[in-house]
């Protein structure tokens, strides 16, 4: 990831009490910190999510926050950026060679079979979570003539 961006640092709640003893002596030992791309209109920033390990003075176990979840697992691409990229596919037909070459003018360098695995990541997504379906679906109704291409 580009390191001229804007950086939002999102701290995770901590912990109260340790997950195993239960006592309330807890020790800061770090933090975990994991990194999302986001654009918004055409303004990037990354997000650091930091969930602050601690350690409990009692029975010495490690506890931490949660991890966040992401819309594709160990994925850096957030939400928003996947919905720019699967609506500038779909919708307006631009293919993702030149998608890849409008965001490495902003500064920004994905490469087109990172673009094309998060695309489909999202197309195979389980049923219950397919934005591209909804997608699909809405395109269909309001374009009756035209069907809607899974193609990467």
């Amino acid at each position: 990831m580009p390191d001229n961006l804007p950086i939002e640092r999102v701290v995770e709640p901590a912990p109260c009490v340790c997950g195993k003893c239960g006592s309330e002596r807890l020790h800061k030992l770090g933090e975990v910190v994991s990194k999302t791309l986001e654009c918004g209109p055409r303004r990037w920033k990354i997000i650091e999510h930091v969930r602050e390990k601690f350690s409990c003075r009692d029975c010495e176990a490690i506890t931490e926050a949660p991890a966040p979840s992401h819309p594709i697992p160990r994925g850096f691409a957030g939400p928003s950026l996947l919905a720019m990229v699967l609506v500038n596919k779909f919708l307006l037909h631009q293919p993702l060679n030149r998608q890849s070459k409008t965001y490495a003018r902003e500064g920004i360098e994905i490469d087109v079979s990172t673009l094309a695995d998060r695309v489909g990541a999202c197309v195979v997504a389980p049923t219950s979570n397919r934005p591209i379906s909804m997608f699909c679906n809405s395109m269909t109704r309001s374009q009756s003539t035209r069907s809607c291409s899974l193609r990467t």
